[in-house]
C-alpha cells in the first residue's frame, strides 16, 4: 500500500471532524484557556500602554485613555511579569489539554474534561522545559547569524550585511517552524521533554514539511489579521457609539482568534498522527477507496490496535 495522501485540506478536514464530534468538550477547554489567551494577546499593546501610565482604570484595556504620569519601575516590572506568566500558563495549558483531547478523539476514545485537565500536571513542566531548550537553540542560532553579519562587514557594506542577516533569519525561522512543528504534540503524547521532542519532531515531519509550513502560516496570518483588525479605528478618543466600538472589536476578535488557536492546535495533533502512520507506527490506519486514494481513518482498526498495545 502506498503512503496516504496527507495535505493541508485533509488535515483541516480531520481536525474539523474531531472538534465537531466533541464540540462541548472543546468549547469548555476554549473558554478555560484559549479565550483568555486570545484576550491577553489582543490587549497586549493596550496593556503595555496602560502600565506605562499610572492609571487604575480597567477600561483602558478596551478604550482609548490619555496617558498620565509614569509609574514606578517596580510596578511596571511586576505587572509585566504577571502578564507574561499568565500568558505562558494559558498557552501551555491549552496545548496540553487540546492535544490530549484530540488524540483521544482521533482514536474514537471517550473525551472527558476531567481527564484533559488531569493531563496538565504531567505535561506543563515538560512543555516548559522543551520551550526553554528550543529558546536556547534559537538564541544560539541567532548569535551565529549576528556573528556572520558582523564578520561580513569587513568585505560588504552595511546594507548588504543587513540583507544577508535577514535572509538567514527568515530561512532559519521557516526551517525551525517546519522541523519543530510537532514538538509540543510529542511532549504531550510521548511524555518526553528537552531536546528529545525537537529531534523526534524533525524525524516525524520528514516528507511533510510543506504541510507543516502551510498550516503554520495559515493560522499565524489569521491570528495576525485578528490582531490588526482589533485595533482598526481605535486610535484616539471617540464620540457617541464610537466609544463602544473597541469593546465589540475586542470581543469579536477574541472569539475568532480563539477558534483559530483551537483549530491550529487540533491540526498539529492530527498531523502528528498522520506522520506516525506514514512512518509505520500506526499500522492499519488508512484504507484505500475504489479510486485508489488513501485517506480515511478506520476508527475500529485503530481502537483495536491501541487496545492490543495497552
Amino acid at each position: 500500500m502506498s503512503d496516504p495522501a496527507i495535505d493541508f485540506f485533509g488535515v483541516l478536514s480531520e481536525s474539523r471532524r474531531i472538534l465537531t464530534a466533541h464540540s462541548r468538550h472543546f468549547l469548555a477547554l476554549s473558554v478555560l484557556f484559549l479565550l483568555p489567551l486570545s484576550f491577553f494577546l489582543i490587549a497586549a499593546p493596550t496593556f503595555v500602554a496602560s502600565i506605562r501610565s499610572d492609571t487604575n482604570h480597567a477600561e483602558t484595556l478596551l478604550r482609548y485613555a490619555p496617558p498620565s504620569k509614569t509609574p514606578t519601575l517596580s510596578k511596571t516590572l511586576s505587572l509585566s511579569l504577571a502578564y507574561a506568566a499568565a500568558t505562558l500558563f494559558l498557552s501551555l495549558s491549552a496545548i496540553a489539554s487540546v492535544t490530549s483531547s484530540v488524540r483521544h478523539g482521533f482514536f474514537g476514545r471517550p473525551v472527558k474534561l476531567f481527564s484533559a485537565l488531569r493531563s496538565l500536571s504531567s505535561s506543563l513542566w515538560r512543555l516548559l522545559l522543551t520551550s526553554t531548550a528550543a529558546l536556547a537553540s534559537i538564541s544560539l542560532l541567532s548569535a551565529i547569524v549576528v556573528f556572520i553579519a558582523v564578520r561580513s562587514l569587513s568585505v560588504l557594506d552595511l546594507c548588504s550585511a543587513y540583507a544577508i542577516a535577514l535572509v538567514l533569519i527568515g530561512f532559519g525561522a521557516i526551517s525551525l517552524q517546519a522541523n519543530w512543528a510537532l514538538a509540543p504534540v510529542v511532549v504531550v503524547v510521548e511524555l518526553s521533554w528537552g531536546v528529545e521532542p525537537l529531534r523526534r519532531s524533525a524525524f516525524l515531519i520528514k516528507g511533510f514539511r510543506r504541510v507543516a509550513v502551510a498550516l503554520g502560516l495559515f493560522f499565524s496570518l489569521g491570528v495576525a489579521l485578528m490582531l490588526r483588525l482589533s485595533f482598526f479605528g481605535r486610535e484616539g478618543p471617540g464620540l457617541g457609539w464610537r466609544r463602544e466600538l473597541p469593546i465589540a472589536q475586542t470581543a469579536l476578535a477574541s472569539a475568532v482568534m480563539m477558534l483559530l488557536l483551537l483549530y491550529g492546535l487540533a491540526a498539529n495533533a492530527v498531523l502528528y498522527m498522520y506522520c506516525k502512520a506514514v512512518k509505520g507506527e500506526l499500522a492499519g490506519m488508512f484504507r484505500t477507496n475504489a479510486k485508489g486514494d488513501n485517506f480515511m481513518v478506520i476508527s475500529l482498526n485503530i481502537t483495536l490496535l491501541e487496545a492490543q498495545r495497552t
